[in-house]
């Protein structure tokens, strides 16, 4: 199970969690939004339009990367996979997609450009599991149901999903020192070291130029 933003393509496998019969799963959602800080710093953000996703981000690249060199090594893909390439038999799974879905999954193998996205939405879950039913819920749910308690422990379970609180965390990432703060750390330290500021700094200017007026014409 995956929760996600909407346009986004689920990568269950990569990102989503187990819920079991016989136990209540409680899953808290947190929605958080995060926006990096674009060039010159670092990680260096940036957006690609995908083919198989409304949304970006970077393991979702780096997933599309992964289907097309399979699809490139197999001449088709995996029937899990998204895209109009035709789907593997069940002999070329064996002996193309199973062979080479390691070699693909290793990044260094790729030729794949898959940069931090600026924003981003996701959610954060908080999971938690305690058996379910009880003795006397189960009794009486397989006498309803006419089935025994042994089917309804090993087929039955319960989910609850919902958001710790009703509001968005947006975290932002802002540059420890920029321009304004050297600018200001400068006259800082030429106000501390030479009592100097703009004011004087253009005095003295001013200053010179009377002077090499008044030399000039003698």
């Amino acid at each position: 199970m995956y929760v996600h933003p909407q346009p986004e393509l689920p990568l269950v496998k990569l990102h989503g969690f187990l819920v079991a019969p016989g136990f209540e799963t409680d899953v808290t959602l947190r929605h958080v939004k995060r926006n990096n800080l674009r060039s010159p710093y670092e990680p260096f953000c940036d957006e690609k339009t995908l083919k198989y996703s409304h949304g970006y981000d970077a393991a979702l690249c780096r997933y599309e990367c992964e289907v097309d060199a399979l699809i490139a090594l197999c001449g088709c893909k995996d029937f899990r996979h998204p895209g109009p390439a035709r789907v593997c038999s069940p002999q070329e799974q064996i002996d193309c997609i199973l062979q080479n879905e390691e070699f693909v999954a290793d990044t260094d193998n790729l030729n794949c450009s898959c940069p931090e996205p600026c924003e981003r939405e996701y959610y954060e879950s908080q999971i938690s599991i305690a058996q379910w039913p009880s003795n006397y819920y189960r009794r009486k749910l397989a006498k309803k149901l006419n089935i025994t308690e042994e089917y309804i422990i090993n087929n039955f379970m319960e989910v609850n999903i919902f958001f710790e609180e009703v509001q968005l965390e947006e975290i932002s990432e802002t540059p420890s020192y920029d321009g304004y703060s050297l600018f200001g750390d400068i006259g800082g330290y030429m106000g501390l070291l030479c009592g100097a500021s703009l004011i004087s700094l253009g005095e003295i200017v001013d200053f010179i130029a009377v002077t090499c007026t008044r030399y000039w014409r003698g």
